[in-house]
């Protein structure tokens, strides 16, 4: 894994509790994330969606919970989407989501995406669990396909 974080000993260990115009910063670069809504959460932690001043854009970040083990597993999809985004399309041509920026806040791992529209389960919900057209499932498993085969033959995502 490219990336070598020292997961910082906290004292407690709990969620981040966030709330509209919340300000996390990376402490490395200074860039702020202004907290303006909580997309949702599970196991590992929870998304915002973040207005950037600096960029004058939305972004997605990922909060993940303050515990060791989601840390590391956070570290392991920094690494995945790097390569992807890197490696395998650079261009943004193969609908892999965009990965900017990866930063630690009061000991929780924040990993921050380009912000996508409605994921899977609320297009679900909104269709009111009724199945897709073939046309649209095509599209989806093209899409899926396509990532799966660029992935297949390097070691280091299958490692990871």
């Amino acid at each position: 894994m490219p990336f070598i974080i020292l997961y910082a000993k906290c004292i407690t260990y709990s969620d981040l509790i966030l709330s509209v115009n919340f300000v996390l910063i990376n402490s490395e670069t200074q860039r702020r994330y202004i907290v303006k809504d909580v997309l949702g959460h599970g196991t590992f932690g929870q998304v915002a969606k973040c207005w950037v001043p600096e960029t004058n854009s939305f972004v997605a970040v990922k909060i993940t919970k303050n515990q060791p083990a989601y840390y590391q597993q956070a570290l392991v999809e920094v690494s995945i989407l790097t390569t992807l985004n890197k490696k395998y399309d650079p261009e943004d041509k193969h609908h892999i989501v965009r990965f900017y920026d990866f930063f630690v806040y009061q000991c929780h791992l924040c990993i921050c995406f380009e912000l996508l529209d409605t994921n899977l389960h609320e297009l679900i919900k909104i269709n009111h669990f009724r199945g897709f057209s073939l046309s649209i499932v095509q599209l989806f498993s093209k899409q899926v396909v396509a990532v799966c085969l660029i992935a297949e033959f390097d070691s280091e995502l299958n490692n990871d």
